[in-house]
């Protein structure tokens, strides 16, 4: 067990994304952990996870919401669905760990920022970008001044869609959330961190470009946003990287700043590594200094030590509940955009 974090009894209300795999094993591996029970309105989904793992099936969620054992909930639910589980959990005293997206629908935000401030709530969203190393060496290169004034943001995340292991639900666009609430959270939110603002403006797209007969269901996304310093940025994601990449998805940073730029190769060049080592690469280049490739100098954060702690013994997160709901407002303003065909503004920071 974590140093300083009691016995933990938890639960799981979602078994439907494939990330609870690994959440659970890395919970199972905790001493002093147990599981209360498993639960998933499609009960073959729960079966399977309760076999795998040795836990024990539950038929009801309220059963895990209304035992006072049970201090945290995981879930892995069909995105449209963890809205109202995360509140109900909240509203029952539960600190609530949780895969992208938060939810699909700012009424659901609105609902479980409401329940997360009147009930002192924690919610922990599992976005892998900010906790990875490069992650970690990017805000610190921010922070340190090295880029001088952040002037501008991009992102690039091309993902492997993979059609035939799929869910059902993923191609039903009002489950799903479509594919800015999925993938590009990760990239709002690194650029929410990085500079420490607010999203004030966003426009955004949507389209189906490779997966046609799929008609419910969008490949690729594009928001062009501005935040409360000025920083502007364009993110786009999609489904469409090609079977034969040697990586799931050759993901990218370029931040510009008055004093330097820096690209996060999170693949690093696969167009030419003759080692196949597709390891993550740094390049910096700065007004003071010539081109060159950062050596690694930050280390990767352990994201369920780091929420553990953040719930059990109050400790700073490496992302806050304020942070989850926050990057999670920028994607639904982004798909607010995309149904309403402008630019949505926020009217207050």
């Amino acid at each position: 067990m974590i140093a300083g974090i009691p016995p933990i009894t938890y639960g799981v209300v979602g078994t439907q994304h494939g990330h609870l795999k690994g959440m659970i094993q890395e919970l199972e591996e905790l001493p002093g952990v147990t599981c209360a029970g498993v639960y998933d309105d499609e009960t073959a989904s729960a079966q399977a996870i309760c076999d795998e793992f040795n836990l024990p099936l539950m038929d009801d969620k309220r059963r895990l919401f209304d035992n006072d054992a049970v201090s945290l909930i995981a879930s892995a639910a069909v995105n449209a669905d963890k809205g109202l589980i995360l509140t109900e959990a909240v509203e029952a005293g539960k600190a609530t760990i949780v895969d992208k997206p938060l939810v699909t629908a700012m009424a659901d935000l609105d609902r479980l920022d409401a329940a997360v401030k009147a009930h002192d709530g924690h919610v922990g969203l599992m976005l892998t970008e900010r906790y990875g190393w490069y992650g970690q060496q990017l805000k610190q290169l921010c922070d340190d001044g090295a880029l001088g004034k952040i002037a501008s943001f991009m992102a690039w995340r091309p993902h492997r869609l993979g059609r035939p292991t799929r869910p059902d639900w993923m191609f039903d666009y009002d489950r799903y959330g479509g594919i800015i609430v999925d993938l590009l959270i990760h990239d709002l939110d690194i650029c929410r961190w990085i500079t420490g603002a607010e999203f004030t403006e966003i426009t955004a797209y949507e389209d189906n470009v490779a997966n046609q007969s799929d008609h419910n269901f969008v490949d690729i996304g594009v928001a062009l946003g501005r935040l409360s310093d000025g920083t502007t940025c364009l993110a786009k994601t999609d489904w469409l990287t090609p079977a034969t990449s040697p990586v799931h998805g050759d993901c990218r940073y370029l931040v510009a700043g008055s004093e330097g730029t820096v690209e996060v190769m999170t693949a690093g060049d696969i167009f030419d590594n003759p080692k196949g080592d597709y390891g993550t690469q740094i390049r910096f280049l700065s007004n003071s200094e010539p081109p060159r490739l950062l050596d690694r100098t930050a280390e990767s954060v352990p994201i369920l030590n780091d929420v553990l702690s953040s719930i059990y013994l109050g400790t700073p997160s490496v992302i806050s509940t304020s942070d989850a709901i926050e990057s999670t407002r920028a994607t639904l303003m982004a798909q607010q955009s995309v149904r309403d065909g402008m630019t949505i503004k926020r009217a207050t920071v």
